[in-house]
């Protein structure tokens, strides 16, 4: 944990990601990918492999998978997999040193808040059926199925939140926390723990850890 609390002295405010970063859900992710990839009739890929090609904006992702979106339309694609996640919350958990790390963040001289692609009424649920509701003064999602751009709400939630974006940093797991970090206009940790490899994040961004209490 100390080599993210040293990257995180300075600032006054952390806005979390939470899908990969703060929860462990890319195995059930994965577990879905396969079960559409099989319904397809297309070739079903491991943790590794998703790990590497897994990329935003998700639509790209599908296609490079294979999925061929005039037979089976996107926006079709999304409602399947919500429904199959749905299905998989209770196999869901916290990464195993998520909380321990949000609870000492939030004894000391920090904010925090989450910013998600998730539906933010899924999101608020989660957060609360895991018991950590009470580390975050904000909990951002999205109003629709598409795991698209966060960006508005981020700026919505820097707005709301009131601590100059000098003093504010976005821990992330995913390329689209670093393109969310630059439009916003503020810092970022990448964690490697979650739906992207350490080998391309750390390409991508070097303030890459391997995981939330890396030495």
């Amino acid at each position: 944990m100390q080599a993210l609390l040293k990257k995180l002295s300075g600032y006054r405010h952390i806005i979390w990601d939470w899908n990969g970063t703060l929860i462990n859900d890319a195995p059930q992710v994965l577990h879905i990918v396969n079960e559409l990839l099989e319904e397809q009739g297309l070739n079903t890929i491991t943790l590794d492999e998703y790990r590497d090609r897994f990329t935003h904006p998700v639509s790209d992702f599908y296609k490079g998978l294979g999925f061929n979106f005039e037979a089976f339309p996107f926006d079709e694609l999304c409602l399947h997999f919500n429904d199959k996640y749905g299905q998989r919350i209770p196999y869901l958990t916290l990464h195993e040193d998520a909380q321990e790390v949000a609870s000492h963040i939030a004894q000391g001289q920090w904010t925090q808040s989450i910013l998600s692609a998730a539906p933010e009424s899924a999101l608020q649920e989660g957060v609360k059926t895991f018991g950590i509701e009470n580390y975050f003064s904000h909990v951002y999602g999205l109003d629709n199925l598409h795991a698209a751009s966060k960006v508005q709400r981020g700026h919505e939630l820097i707005k709301k939140v009131g601590i100059p974006n000098k003093e504010t940093i976005l821990i992330g797991d995913t390329d689209h926390d670093l393109e969310v970090a630059e439009a916003l206009g503020i810092d970022l940790i990448l964690i490697a723990q979650g739906h992207q490899s350490f080998e391309r994040l750390r390409k991508l961004h070097p303030n890459t850890l391997p995981g939330l209490k890396a030495a």
